[in-house]
């Protein structure tokens, strides 16, 4: 018997080195193959804002008003100020290092299969993951999924840890502080501080004491996290921003009666404001801060959409539709050039999330996804849909969600082997 465990761990070790192996060769070979990606719109922001942090300069100041700046959240230009002080701001070494976070994430996607259904679903699950066009297409632009994808996959993996493990509150203070540093990679990962914390409080069935102590730690840990940048928030603006000043541009953008009354397929888009009527006014006038400016446009947006709760309603419906890969013909060539990427690669990207998507209908069938799987777990790319949508239908934000269809299909695929394996036996004992 041991030995027969022995050998198991062996071979999963092989596969899983060779999976890994694999993925990061697609990714260096990705980066080769599109040695002409420039930086472009938000890309063009955080390379802006790596390139002054690496040479010394703290935070760039902001593009839009006077001063300083919490546009953008502060993980992910820290990550890129590591390759541009070493390789004089290469964008090359910069997608090389995300190459290698690639791999990472292939792991933790792995692991998060197997927490969840198994050895082979692991295996299968990261295999996906390495092929998956989605993570290997947002390795390589300067933006924030990767590194985003990255930490909640770990996050989920230290609080589902946390259920079984006897250091049940290290774990959790370990999810709360992936999940605090996912919040500050994109101020909707505090998704991922709820699903954590729902994924640890739900571990202690019959314990409502212990269990609301252990998903206290998760969001303690997280606040933590995400304290100092909020503590220099408040002394930069003489205000209250946990983590970026954003959500007035993001919500003016969509929440105006020109993206309102806009034609198929841009109605409940979003549009760059300071080029929107409505929201371009804002930015004609002289303005205190950065701050102020996102307060009044943020003010602007709320008024619309009280006056108008239907078209909240139809925002996020149209949104969720053209994340999923609704509308592919406008959405898709949109997203592509939003980010950077050329009309193959775009097309791949489609591509792979229908052939998934197919898979995770298959696992849907197959696999028994919704037994013993907590539900903090389907809570993440729950809250992670809907927040998006509130704003924008672009293909990139449907990244972190392909993760989660991947650990479905791959649950899918080794159901199905699994099942074919049982058969074949049965009929040779016969």
């Amino acid at each position: 018997m041991a030995g027969g465990r022995s050998g198991l761990q062996r071979s999963t070790v092989v596969w899983g080195s060779v999976i890994l192996a694999g993925a990061l060769a697609v990714r260096v070979a990705y980066v080769a193959l599109t040695s002409g990606y420039r930086t472009v719109y938000d890309a063009g922001d955080y390379y802006r804002i790596g390139v002054s942090l690496a040479h010394g300069h703290g935070f760039a100041p902001s593009v839009y008003a006077a001063g300083a700046s919490a546009l953008r959240p502060p993980l992910y230009p820290l990550f890129l100020a590591v390759p541009f002080w070493a390789g004089h701001d290469s964008v090359t070494l910069a997608r090389l290092l995300q190459a290698v976070l690639g791999v990472a994430t292939v792991a933790l996607i792995g692991v998060l299969a197997g927490q969840l259904w198994g050895r082979r679903a692991a295996l299968v699950g990261a295999a996906l993951a390495a092929a998956l066009p989605a993570l290997v297409v947002m390795g390589g632009v300067l933006m924030t999924e990767l590194l985003f994808v990255t930490l909640m996959a770990a996050a989920l993996v230290a609080a589902l840890a946390a259920r079984t493990s006897p250091h049940r509150l290290r774990w959790a203070a370990g999810a709360g502080a992936l999940g605090g540093l996912a919040a500050l990679v994109r101020p909707n990962g505090a998704a991922v501080v709820v699903g954590a914390a729902v994924v640890v409080g739900t571990g202690l069935r019959g314990h409502r004491r212990r269990a609301l102590q252990a998903a206290g730690v998760v969001v303690a840990a997280a606040v933590v996290v995400v304290l100092p940048w909020t503590v220099r928030n408040a002394v930069t603006f003489h205000a209250f921003v946990p983590i970026s000043d954003s959500t007035g541009f993001n919500l003016a953008g969509t929440y105006n009666s020109h993206q309102a009354r806009a034609p198929e397929p841009l109605t409940a888009s979003w549009g760059y404001p300071p080029a929107t009527p409505g929201p371009a006014a804002r930015f004609s006038g002289p303005h205190p801060s950065e701050y102020v400016l996102m307060e009044r446009l943020q003010s602007d947006a709320v008024r619309y959409a009280e006056h108008h709760p239907l078209y909240v309603v139809e925002t996020t419906a149209l949104n969720s539709w053209r994340i999923l890969g609704g509308q592919p013909s406008y959405w898709l060539h949109f997203s592509g050039l939003s980010v950077g990427v050329g009309a193959t690669a775009q097309d791949a990207w489609y591509a792979g999330w229908l052939a998934l998507a197919a898979l995770g209908a298959l696992g849907l069938v197959l696999a028994p996804v919704r037994r013993g799987v907590p539900v903090g777990v389907w809570l993440v790319p729950l809250l992670l849909l809907v927040s998006a949508a509130q704003v924008d239908g672009e293909a990139r934000y449907r990244t972190p969600l392909e993760v989660f269809v991947v650990l479905v299909a791959g649950a899918g695929l080794a159901e199905l082997h699994d099942r074919r394996s049982s058969r074949k036996g049965r009929s040779t004992t016969a």
